[in-house]
């Protein structure tokens, strides 16, 4: 009997020992893992995609509670939720999803649908104003039917300012210091409306205040450059980012307020810029730029310059990515009057009618058919009015020199020119009573800063700039420094070639010869003396061979000459003679620049 109970014990144990191994591993529980669903809005395609995790696959989803919004559709293998959205609401339901292995589970979701075109306010703040400062910003608004019509319905706008019911532009020039709150309503022709609740703050006069206007977008792997504006306080002035990140691949040089850099990732970066002056007085700004994907449609000019009645008005809008050729249209607002926008070119030009501002939204198409739009505005003053017309200053040269001279219409004269924001490039300056940036560059790379001109009424208007300095050019037929030290001590050395050291050897050997004659090492000439001569000798060649001279003739090249030997007196006498050619080529005002040849 003992020997049955024993038999019949390991029989069990084998037998539950096979089932373990017959069954399989149970995997991970079936879930759904999406938790909610994104809005939709009337009109506009819907696409999700419901996701699961865990059990065996396939799976195959279905509704079992509730119901889609009207126009969507759920795929049973995919589990995507797509379609045209046709009523606006939210509906509520549950979605089932069943494995392999007929395992199921449940979640519940919803969708909301919105209303095509909802008409919605897109001003969330508006920028500090300054006492005697002309202020201008444009309200934003989207979805409902155009046109809007706009009003402030509680508090009031500083003193100075008023609001144009047409195209939402705040404008004038505010005379009272202070903060000022209101709420200003927005309705379509369909009278439609929205609110919001805003407020500007008037600084006194002199007060340190960021004038930034919004920031233009950016695209992934597109050099990028947006100078940060300020009026007021002491100069110079510090910026910082003190909340919030600028994007991917972006920096801001601290001196000039200079943004700049190769966006690398898309998105929207919301941050707060910070200006100190050297008091130590300081104001914020609250600022963003999207970047774009690579190839993207994007309209890349933020703002406009101001026109004035009468004076000739030409910009030219500009985008990047899609398809070219681009097709420009205006879809909201209006240009000032007297202005037309080419279609093909982008080009707003013509003569300014009527003063006053003018908000309007441009758009561009690509030839794909894709769009993008953006929100604009130009101030048209009155006839008289002080602006600056120079938009634009051309590129320089380190060693070369450069004159360009600003440009300024209306107002009463004389006018005083100033930089108030960046600064120009090393070896400019500003001559202030003729607005004339001149001098010869000595560093490469590009300097953004901002002009103001005055006039005797105390008017004023500023221009944001920008100055290219290039390398110096070592093309044949230019001379440049670096080149002749290499030159000084290849013919130390005995050894030289190319063109340039060819053209440029003998006067360097005679200068080479001289110094050894008064005593001094070759290659001490080279490294401390070098550049006393360097130029010096250059005159004495390229002079006879036709090139036009301008620097300063070397005194320390006669001195070498009195103290050289009695036998070197006739290459004393010879630079003597081209030192007098060098003098009267100085007095035409010619540059050092050779011609090719």
């Amino acid at each position: 009997m003992l020997r049955f109970w024993k038999y019949r014990s390991a029989l069990a144990v084998t037998s539950a020992l096979a089932l373990l191994i017959a069954l399989p591993f149970s995997a991970a529980a079936l879930t759904i893992s999406t938790m909610s669903l994104p809005q939709g809005t009337v009109g506009v395609a819907y696409s999700q995609t419901i996701t699961s995790s865990g059990g065996t696959s396939p799976y195959t989803y279905q509704v079992t509670i509730g119901a889609l919004p009207p126009g969507l559709s759920l795929n049973a293998s995919t589990g995507v939720i797509s379609g045209t959205p046709t009523t606006a609401g939210t509906s509520a339901f549950t979605v089932q999803v069943t494995d392999a292995t007929s395992t199921t589970s449940t979640q519940a979701l919803a969708i909301t649908v919105g209303t095509s075109g909802t008409l919605d306010v897109t001003s969330p703040t508006l920028p500090a104003g300054q006492v005697g400062v002309v202020y201008g910003q444009s309200l934003t608004a989207t979805g409902g039917t155009l046109p809007y019509t706009w009003s402030a319905i509680a508090g009031g706008l500083p003193a100075g300012l008023t609001l144009n019911t047409s195209t939402g532009f705040i404008s004038g020039t505010p005379t009272t210091a202070g903060a000022s709150a209101f709420t200003v309503q927005v309705a379509d022709s369909a009278a439609h409306t929205d609110t919001q609740a805003l407020s500007i703050m008037v600084n006194a006069a002199g007060t340190l205040v960021g004038t930034t206007m919004p920031l233009a977008n950016g695209q992934v792997g597109i050099a990028y450059s947006q100078t940060l504006t300020a009026t007021g306080g002491t100069m110079p002035y510090t910026w910082s980012v003190i909340a919030g990140g600028l994007p991917a691949g972006l920096s801001l040089n601290t001196s000039t307020g200079v943004i700049s850099g190769m966006p690398t990732t898309i998105g929207t970066m919301s941050f707060t810029v910070q200006v100190a002056d050297s008091a130590a007085h300081t104001d914020t700004q609250a600022l963003s730029i999207t970047v774009n994907a690579a190839g993207t449609l994007a309209v890349t000019t933020a703002s406009l310059t101001a026109g004035q009645v009468r004076v000739a008005y030409s910009r030219t809008l500009a985008a990047t990515g899609g398809t070219m050729p681009y097709t420009w249209s205006v879809i909201a607002g209006g240009l000032p009057a007297g202005l037309s926008l080419n279609t093909s070119t982008g080009v707003i030009s013509g003569t300014p009618t009527t003063a006053g501002p003018s908000a309007f939204t441009v758009q561009v198409a690509d030839s794909a058919a894709h769009t993008t739009t953006q929100a604009l505005s130009i101030m048209v003053n009155a006839a008289g009015t002080l602006t600056i017309t120079t938009a634009s200053l051309p590129a320089g040269q380190v060693g070369t020199a450069y004159s360009q001279t600003l440009a300024a219409t209306g107002g009463t004269m004389p006018y005083t020119w100033s930089v108030i924001a960046g600064g120009l490039p090393v070896g400019l300056t500003l001559n202030t009573s003729t607005g004339v940036i001149s001098g010869t560059p000595t560093t490469i790379g590009t300097m953004s800063f901002t002009v103001q001109v005055a006039d005797s009424a105390a008017h004023g208007d500023t221009q944001a700039l920008s100055i290219t300095i290039n390398a110096a050019g070592t093309g044949d037929g230019e001379v440049s420094l670096p080149g002749l030290h290499g030159l000084c001590n290849a013919i130390a050395r005995g050894s030289y070639e190319g063109r340039e050291h060819k053209r440029m050897a003998p006067p360097f050997q005679a200068l080479l010869d001289r110094a050894a004659a008064a005593g001094m090492n070759r290659d001490d000439f080279c490294q401390k003396e070098f550049g006393s001569f360097a130029h010096g000798a250059a005159r004495a060649h390229d002079s006879d061979r036709g090139v036009k001279l301008s620097d300063d003739d070397d005194e320390r090249s006669k001195c070498l000459d009195a103290n050289s030997s009695a036998s070197q007196s006739n290459a004393s006498q010879r630079a003597q003679s081209h030192s007098e050619k060098a003098t009267d080529h100085e007095a035409k005002g010619v540059s050092i620049r050779g011609n090719k040849r």
